[in-house]
């Protein structure tokens, strides 16, 4: 079962919830295997225990493509990997400090009573400190579990570098933001215009969510 961001198909509240940040897609639309460690690890650690729901929380990153989320889920789907909780897609977040903002708007500003947040290990230290920036109650109970992270892109050093002070200067990238949303300008536009079709590998983009069972 899967729902996305406003679909009542899980219930409400939520009180035990993994959360999986996602990771731009490669061009042709395929997952990175940073983000397949994530979910393996998500599926790892829900096998274990019960949970509500599976959050994934990624929009579009690249023009033409479908969401992280998205892209995730199908993903799980052609691998017949079925999740042992319900899926909820957040696609709107195309940035970490998004992830935390959209999540916590999904959840209606309400802490779970467990609440899971899977990310890459090396990006987990920004991961952690949006969280306890952007919602301190949620950091405090939350349990941040560090996925593999194989092929991280080469620019991964540089790009943690910039994004380190502005977690802590600018959190909420009221400077950063008016960057990034330029540079993903196209993304969402595109999504919207583009009717769903695969070439060889590469998903586009649905114009309108569709409810998956």
């Amino acid at each position: 079962m899967v729902a996305r961001r406003g679909q009542q198909l899980v219930r409400w509240p939520l009180e035990r919830v993994l959360v999986v940040h996602g990771e731009k897609l490669r061009p042709d639309g395929r997952l990175r295997r940073c983000f397949q460690a994530r979910l393996q690890t998500a599926l790892a650690l829900a096998r274990r225990m019960a949970l509500d729901a599976i959050v994934i929380s990624g929009g579009p990153t690249r023009a033409g493509l479908v969401s992280e989320a998205e892209a995730a889920r199908h993903w799980l789907a052609e691998r017949g990997l079925r999740p042992p909780a319900p899926l909820v897609l957040e696609e709107h977040a195309r940035t970490t400090s998004e992830n935390v903002r959209c999540v916590r708007e999904l959840l209606g500003g309400r802490v779970p009573a467990l609440l899971l947040v899977v990310s890459s290990r090396k990006r987990m230290p920004r991961v952690r400190l949006l969280w306890a920036r952007l919602w301190p109650r949620a950091y405090r109970r939350a349990r941040f579990v560090g996925a593999p992270d194989p092929d991280l892109p080469a620019v991964f050093w540089f790009q943690e570098l910039l994004y380190a002070p502005l977690a802590v200067l600018d959190p909420r990238e009221r400077t950063l933001g008016r960057l990034l949303r330029r540079w993903f300008r196209n993304a969402s536009e595109t999504r919207e215009e583009t009717a769903p079709r695969a070439r060889r590998g590469r998903h586009r983009a649905a114009a309108r969510p569709r409810l998956t069972r």
